[in-house]
């Protein structure tokens, strides 16, 4: 009697161990399946941002080569304004030393005012 009971507990201790061995097999599908899905998930979104990452990446590019140039652009009006205004002060000078070169019967107007 004792060996049919242990033979019955041993059959037993083998089913249970079968089906503890199906179910981690079971489970340890899932998660890989569960784990592969994370990881797509995962590429997919990488994926997304590294575009959008470009994206603004390039358009932050663009804004400072836009502000570079108007940099530039400021920088050259800047340099021409002033090279005007000496050019004008010049011309001033020189309107200035025509109208002292007149003589005064030939004058029908009094000498031109500087205006600053």
């Amino acid at each position: 009697m004792a060996l049919i009971i242990s033979f019955l507990a041993i059959v037993i201790a083998l089913g249970a161990l079968w089906m503890a061995s199906t179910a981690l097999k079971n489970t340890e599908e899932n998660l890989q399946e569960f784990s592969n899905n994370i990881l797509r998930e995962n590429e997919k979104n990488r994926k997304a941002m590294m575009i959008e990452v470009t994206k603004v990446t390039k358009s932050l590019v663009d804004i400072k080569k836009n502000a570079n140039s108007s940099t530039e652009i400021t920088n050259t009006h800047s340099k021409i304004i002033k090279e005007l205004q000496q050019k004008v002060g010049i011309l001033e000078l020189k309107l200035e030393e025509l109208d002292q070169s007149i003589p005064k019967q030939f004058r029908k107007v009094k000498s031109v005012k500087k205006t600053k």
